[in-house]
């Protein structure tokens, strides 16, 4: 997977469960939960068709169920899952 599919892929399954609990995350709550820019998410939601602008010009979350149906099918397809709790990440404190 590219790095656009992974990110559009998160950001959906985030907004999905979030959905599922009753949550309706906006793209602040996105940027707190994945440490990536507003204008990062922004860009990724409109390229995923789900973040559009109501008639008071300000920007609403929606996503479709085509866009929901195709991320299932998508995520149904992945066999290797990563475990965020198993993975360290280690800064680079020198240079080759």
């Amino acid at each position: 997977r590219s790095y656009n599919s992974y990110w559009k892929d998160t950001l959906l399954q985030l907004l999905i469960e979030g959905e599922k609990n009753g949550e309706q995350l906006n793209v602040n709550d996105l940027s707190k939960k994945t440490c990536m820019k507003v204008d990062d998410i922004q860009a990724t939601l409109q390229k995923a068709s789900v973040i559009g602008t109501t008639k008071r010009n300000t920007a609403s979350i929606v996503i479709p169920e085509s866009v929901k149906e195709a991320h299932r099918i998508r995520m149904a397809k992945i066999t290797t899952h990563i475990d965020p709790d198993r993975l360290h990440w280690t800064p680079v404190t020198k240079y080759i």
